[in-house]
């Protein structure tokens, strides 16, 4: 699909009997069965970038072109009823800008805009580990 959520659904992950979306800068609860919204949250105030899953939480990106949020950065955490469980803190002005990714170990990982590697706790959100790799 064409990037833009003027194209429509842009992500669409699911997990167990849950489907989630993200339409602009909201991540939405969709029931399977009739299709309409069960629950929605603002994430931030930019575009939702990439969506994973991990166990019972959402993973959520926003976009870091202007993000702002007053409690940490684009990335964070969410529960299946909407709640957010973390938000990831970084120092500065720093933002991520790569996917999130889980690696074979299960370990979080998210690259920044000033060209660190972090590893992010699950749990948490508190940033494990930070490789420069510029």
């Amino acid at each position: 699909m064409p990037d833009g959520a003027w194209n429509g659904f842009k992500l669409i992950v699911g997990a167990q009997d849950k489907v989630f979306t993200a339409i602009s800068n909201r991540l939405i609860e969709i029931d399977m069965t009739t299709g309409n919204t069960k629950w929605e949250v603002e994430t931030g105030n930019t575009p939702i970038a990439f969506l994973l899953m991990s166990g019972s939480q959402i993973i959520v990106q926003n976009g870091y072109f202007n993000f702002q949020h007053d409690e940490g950065a684009n990335l964070a955490s969410y529960d299946f009823q909407g709640r957010e469980k973390w938000r990831c803190i970084l120092e500065g002005n720093d933002a991520f800008a790569n996917s999130p990714r889980i690696d074979r170990d299960g370990k979080l990982f998210a690259s920044t805009w000033s060209s660190y590697d972090c590893e992010i706790d699950k749990l948490t959100g508190e940033i494990l580990a930070r490789k420069f790799t510029k």
